[in-house]
């Protein structure tokens, strides 16, 4: 069994991954609740295995890398695999300062790719909404990142007293008459639109259509509103993360 570890800005996924490269259990914790070894471990009681034969650990949160470094050797008795722009990926990073990639994006570029081809734009709709696009012979060349629509949301109700927090789900009208009606339009209307016009000026400098994965938290909320998804895959990273270990065993 490989431990699979996604630390992402606001939550931590731990994965118990089989010989298959299947998923067995998967838990997920609040990243800002890991400060010790201690908090790790209690995690991944979670997984109800005590002993991993690898893991595989893709973080973005600095001060959360080590803990779960630390964690993963006690463990493990086998390799542990940090993703980062020296691993083998199966894809080029064409871009200005690979080392200034965050690992997720590599990871979701890379088995993007391996299982769809390209070109390419892998959509992670998280904290931050990220675009990674992949060319048709395999060079991650770039993207864009936006605040996620969370992170917009959450941002507005805390400088704005009289708004509350609002549903992600559901219909938009068109114009709203009360104020939950007008922050839904204004909030997945304008997420929506800024993804739309985003992948439309990528697509604009592609030269053949992109395939388009969205993955994240709230991409299944997201591929509703946008057409332009051709794949929703939520567990894009974890996979990723296990198709990574066994390349570079």
């Amino acid at each position: 069994m490989i431990l699979a570890v996604d630390a992402g800005n606001s939550d931590t996924v731990f994965a118990a991954i089989d010989d298959s490269l299947l998923i067995k259990q998967k838990i997920r914790v609040p990243t800002a609740s890991i400060a010790n070894e201690f908090d790790v471990d209690g995690a991944l009681g979670g997984l109800g295995v005590k002993r991993f034969n690898g893991a595989v650990v893709s973080s973005v949160v600095p001060r959360a890398t080590p803990i779960i470094r630390n964690v993963a050797a006690d463990c493990c008795a086998g390799r542990i695999i940090e993703v980062s722009h020296r691993i083998r990926t199966g894809i080029v990073l064409d871009v200005e300062r690979p080392d200034k990639l965050g690992s997720d994006r590599i990871v979701n570029a890379a088995y993007g790719y391996h299982c769809h081809g390209g070109p390419l734009v892998v959509i992670d709709f998280g904290t931050a909404t990220t675009f990674s696009v992949v060319s048709a012979d395999g060079a991650f060349i770039g993207g864009a990142i936006m605040p996620g629509l969370k992170t917009s949301a959450d941002a507005l109700f805390g400088k704005a007293a009289q708004l509350g927090a609002i549903a992600f789900d559901g219909s938009v009208p068109e114009i709203g008459i009360n104020t939950d009606e007008c922050l839904r339009i204004g909030i997945l209307e304008g997420h929506t639109g800024a993804v739309a016009r985003i992948l439309a000026r990528m697509q604009g400098r592609i030269d053949s259509e992109a395939t388009v994965v969205a993955t994240g938290g709230l991409s299944g909320v997201m591929a509703k509103r946008l057409p332009e998804i051709t794949f929703v895959k939520p567990d894009l990273t974890i996979d990723g993360l296990a198709w990574l270990y066994r390349m570079n065993l």
